[in-house]
């Protein structure tokens, strides 16, 4: 940043003024004064531009770097983050008690009976699940329901895993949470870690935001989820993708996970 200094000279014959650009000192007369105080002004502007230019690209560039060469750690959500199927304990928690949630499961029983044979595919099934527990429910109901489901959830954590999740985090790992239950429901639960990458089944609304009782994607199980996962998080340019199970069988990641951890 230029600074000009000015002080008032004592020549009789003229007024003068003493003006200080860098380090050099220059005489001026008084009517050169504004012509000279542009002329600084511009080449401030012109070097205030040319700075905030370099700036620029050197931030995308570091930050496609950082991108590019980020680590991953994958965590199976069901299972390992928590104790049982996230979804399962959501359809109880909407039920209101354990017989209604009972009796929701034997009206379903007819299309589980026909994954059992292979008849239908596992999507149907759990549509036809979700299309029984959540009808007649919108978007707001289910986020509604989603926040207050945290501390339903929070009963089921395990701490050695959260404390494992914050030590990958402390690493320098991007925390991912995948999970074959419905991702909407476990995004407040995330929110509250800080973790904003959930992967899981997504619902589909129609034009009132109300449930359809079909899910937005194939992502059904872990198996159709590793190549959309490999996808939105650019894993082929990730250093390293960490995947976190307490059983491995359980995450089939093998295309995109460079290292496995079993916890």
């Amino acid at each position: 940043m230029q600074y000009i200094c000015k002080t008032k000279t004592a020549l009789p014959h003229k007024a003068m003024e003493r003006i200080f650009y860098g380090t050099e000192a220059v005489l001026f007369s008084t009517a050169d004064e504004e012509r000279m105080a542009a002329l600084c002004r511009h080449r401030d502007w012109g070097r205030i531009t040319l700075s905030l230019f370099f700036k620029l690209v050197l931030y995308f560039y570091f930050f496609d770097s950082i991108m590019n060469n980020q680590k991953l750690a994958i965590f199976e959500f069901d299972g390992t983050v928590i104790d049982g199927n996230s979804m399962f304990q959501f359809y109880r928690y909407l039920s209101g008690g354990l017989i209604p949630y009972l009796w929701g499961l034997v009206a379903t029983s007819g299309i589980g009976l026909c994954r059992t044979l292979h008849i239908c595919s596992k999507k149907t099934y759990y549509e036809h699940l979700a299309k029984h527990f959540l009808r007649g429910m919108s978007e707001d109901d289910i986020e509604a329901a989603s926040r207050q489901f945290v501390f339903i959830l929070n009963k089921s954590i395990r701490g050695k895993v959260i404390a494992g999740m914050q030590q990958r985090r402390l690493e320098g790992y991007r925390i991912v949470l995948v999970s074959g239950g419905i991702a909407d429901v476990i995004r407040p639960w995330a929110a509250q870690f800080g973790i904003n990458d959930v992967f899981g089944r997504e619902l589909e609304y129609d034009s009132d935001r109300h449930f359809t009782g079909k899910f937005e994607s194939h992502d059904c199980d872990y198996a159709d989820m590793e190549a959309s996962l490999g996808e939105k998080l650019n894993t082929k340019q990730s250093e390293e993708v960490l995947a976190v199970s307490c059983n491995r069988k359980n995450m089939h990641l093998e295309k995109i996970a460079t290292r496995y951890c079993l916890l």
